[in-house]
């Protein structure tokens, strides 16, 4: 069962706060359209990040005219600059200063990285400060960059093609395909079945899998840009319902030998594949078969090395369709079992199956929905997710025992609304994210184990100011009794007793 939800008035977007008092200011058409997203966005967490193999994260934080990378770690609280954006500047961008510190991201507890534009940074921890140089410089049409796991290898799509640059500065086509309408490296399937992306490095990071696409086969459909005069065509490929679709293969490289194998998928070529997993031992590559008409799916392993099919582990079938959205999520340390997400009792649950294909057990279950696993704590055999058990209309964050046949979850967050999370490596804290109808935005740390809590940030209310609307939750009933969420959003000043003739608002 799907929930569905329902706008009934629009009006100004409110950002999801709401109150019926008012105040004094008006908006201008300017903060109307574009203020939540400007100068009325509220305060939030800037590019935090878990360390690899360290309870401790990094955030970058503005001081003054200058732009700092700090690192706290935890449970102390110590925290350390990393980087300024003036000792950046110094160390790259003398010519050119940075307005600020680009996205960073960690390779290891020691090693980082960012990209400005097609030209690659990479950082080396040493003496407490992070010391950055060139990396390398990919072309200038490189599109789907992606850096392996280990930091080493970096892959591209120039075009239509694959490329990949070896952690010795090497750079190998890994695709040379001269038509335009063979794509290698690219999500495929118009990005359905939680498809975004062709580019899947090994656990490792020195082997390669791929999508190829072929969509010769499929009929041009016309896109007209009509913002320039005279109005132009392009074609783009899309199957229509009935009409042929592209097909699909998944390709595995190995940069050492220079040498492709696909998989032998068989089957009807214009079936979906989706969820490409690697195994954690890097000798196979698990895939989910669905046919065209998504109602029965096969989730296979093939071997990396001849790529031969190794065995079906299990099928899901349904008469309406079946819907698989995410990639098998093994557990760490334990190589032999892992995560299936599966809408298989009318909702999105978790599974645990080990790769003989047997369903061990049911983690989560109810009338809700899981929307993301955050994270483990192997120690304590958990998982932590977040989900929709209190409300179709909030996200709460959870753990619950992966090994026990019957297990309590245990809410890890205490207000009400929306909440992301990001976990630490070991699942020993976690970041919790959030706002709600009354909060525009807090962050902090939370102890999975409930005895450590650090709030980060309670952004203030930048809309304090405005008269503003109020806003209604609303439930109706579609005719199969499912419920439809909805806002109402009246008028501000809004006076049930002076509506215009005809009007029907409920008050």
């Amino acid at each position: 069962m799907k929930k569905a939800f329902l706008l009934l008035l629009t009006g100004w977007i409110t950002g999801g706060l709401q109150y019926t008092y008012a105040q004094q200011r008006q908006y201008t058409m300017a903060e109307a359209t574009n203020g939540l997203r400007q100068q009325l966005a509220p305060e939030r967490l800037k590019q935090f990040e878990w360390i690899p193999g360290e309870n401790a994260y990094t955030r970058v934080l503005s001081e003054k005219d200058n732009y700092v990378w700090i690192k706290v770690t935890l449970p102390a609280g110590k925290t350390d600059t990393l980087l300024t954006l003036a000792r950046l500047n110094e160390q790259l961008f003398s010519s050119r200063p940075l307005r600020g510190i680009p996205p960073l991201q960690w390779i290891s507890a020691t090693n980082a990285w960012f990209a400005i534009g097609n030209t690659l940074y990479k950082g080396q921890l040493q003496n407490g400060r992070m010391l950055f140089s060139q990396w390398c410089e990919l072309p200038e049409d490189a599109e789907n960059v992606t850096v392996s796991p280990k930091g080493g290898q970096i892959a591209w799509t120039e075009k239509n093609n694959l490329f990949i640059r070896t952690a010795e500065g090497n750079v190998q086509a890994v695709t040379n395909d001269a038509d335009i309408n063979i794509v290698n490296g690219k999500s495929v399937h118009r990005e359905e079945f939680g498809i975004d992306k062709g580019i899947f490095f090994s656990p490792k990071g020195d082997q390669l899998a791929f999508y190829r696409m072929d969509q010769r086969m499929v009929d041009d459909y016309p896109v007209i840009d009509w913002s320039v005069t005279p109005a132009r065509n392009t074609n783009i490929k899309y199957p229509m319902a009935g009409g042929k679709s592209h097909e699909v293969t998944l390709g595995i490289y190995q940069p050492s030998t220079q040498k492709t194998i696909f998989l032998k998928t068989g089957g009807p070529a214009d079936h979906y594949l989706t969820c490409v997993t690697w195994a954690p031992d890097q000798q196979s590559v698990y895939i989910a078969l669905l046919n065209r008409e998504q109602d029965h799916l096969w989730l296979n392993q093939y071997s990396a090395v001849t790529g031969e099919l190794v065995k079906t582990l299990f099928e899901e079938t349904d008469p309406k369709y079946v819907h698989p959205t995410h990639p098998l999520t093994f557990i760490p340390g334990t190589p032999d079992q892992f995560i299936w997400w599966s809408e298989k009792s009318g909702y999105n649950h978790l599974y645990l199956y080990n790769t003989k294909g047997e369903q061990l057990r049911q983690i989560t279950a109810g009338n809700w929905v899981v929307n993301e696993i955050t994270g483990f704590n192997t120690k304590k055999n958990e998982i932590i997710f977040t989900a929709s058990k209190e409300s179709p209309m909030e996200k709460h964050l959870y753990k619950t025992s992966y090994k026990q046949k019957t297990s309590d979850l245990t809410r890890l967050d205490k207000a009400a609304g929306w909440h992301d999370a990001q976990a630490s490596e070991d699942g020993s804290y976690v970041l919790d994210a959030y706002s709600s109808g009354t909060t525009p935005y807090m962050a902090g740390i939370t102890a999975t184990n409930g005895k450590f809590e650090q709030n980060i940030i309670t952004a203030a209310d930048p809309l304090k100011d405005f008269l503003r609307p109020q806003i209604r939750q609303v439930t109706l009933k579609a005719d199969d009794g499912t419920p439809l969420y909805g806002k109402l959003i009246l008028p501000v000043n809004f006076d049930s007793h002076q509506n215009l003739p005809g009007d029907r608002i409920p008050v």
